[in-house]
């Protein structure tokens, strides 16, 4: 297949000179392998079917990457499909403006963490993995202490840089593979795939109440903060994404309404306590 008689705005989204005839592989080269196998593949199945396509591509350009629409509607003569005549668009701007919209829908826009709705999905996706590898994960759920002062001393925008100090530091005691978000207000939460034992999941409980400890500097004034942290294991203590989060937060509330600057797990005990509330 041979690329001919394309115009000025298709020479100007692809990045090559305006000419009668240009081979394809000129296009093409600006295509990933798996975008050129993915382009290949539309244009045999248009030949073979004489059934038009349309894809979107990424598209590798000086100027930085490109994405495009392209699309192909066959020509058939005498019951075979002789060529493809189609048009290529440039749709970056759509493309950037649908992440935007999903990365709104599903990240803090204050500390760029995922938010609940995000929170949520990631830890059904973790408990299904957890079933099928047999595997423990914990759930753990933090408050801090005495955020409200922050507000009233130094205003909401205080309390917000100290948000986002705080996700970087909880942050800091996870694992690539761990998940931190921001559930609101000052609440976060954390998931610890494939702990093996309780005793991993303490270990990064006792890293976040350390470092929660630990100085802020907020417009050139120290604020101090604490945090009170409840864990919840899969599947010890609970086999669904509400229970452990619920469970989680309840063994959180039992380190807030006494100890503070703790953490606790989930026991059977704070299920009774529970239950007769």
């Amino acid at each position: 297949a041979r690329l001919v008689h394309f115009s000025k705005e298709f020479s100007s989204i692809v990045g090559i000179d305006q000419v009668d005839f240009a081979p394809r592989d000129y296009v093409m080269s600006n295509l990933s392998l798996q975008s050129q196998a993915t382009l290949d593949e539309a244009v045999r199945r248009s030949f073979e079917t004489a059934e038009p396509f349309d894809i979107e591509l990424p598209l590798e350009r000086d100027n930085g990457s490109r994405w495009v629409r392209i699309m192909g509607n066959p020509v058939v003569q005498n019951g075979k499909v002789v060529e493809l005549v189609g048009g290529i668009q440039d749709i970056t701007e759509r493309k950037e403006f649908m992440h935007t919209i999903e990365r709104q829908a599903t990240r803090d826009s204050l500390t760029d963490l995922p938010n609940r709705q995000q929170f949520d999905t990631f830890l059904d996706r973790e408990i299904l993995a957890a079933q099928r590898r047999k595997q423990r994960l914990a759930v753990l759920f933090i408050d801090l202490d005495d955020f409200k002062s922050v507000n009233d001393n130094l205003g909401h925008s205080g309390g917000d840089v100290l948000l986002v100090e705080a996700a970087t530091r909880i942050q800091a005691c996870t694992r690539k593979s761990d998940t931190v978000a921001r559930l609101s207000g000052d609440e976060f939460a954390v998931i610890l795939p494939d702990i093996g034992s309780s005793d991993s999941a303490s270990v990064v409980a006792q890293k976040i109440v350390a470092t929660m400890c630990q100085p802020f500097d907020i417009y050139s004034r120290q604020v101090f903060v604490s945090a009170s942290l409840g864990v919840a294991v899969y599947p010890d203590d609970g086999a669904d994404a509400d229970t452990l989060l619920i469970n989680a937060d309840q063994a959180m509330y039992e380190v807030k309404k006494s100890l503070r600057n703790d953490y606790s797990f989930f026991t059977p005990e704070l299920q009774q306590r529970s239950e007769g509330r």
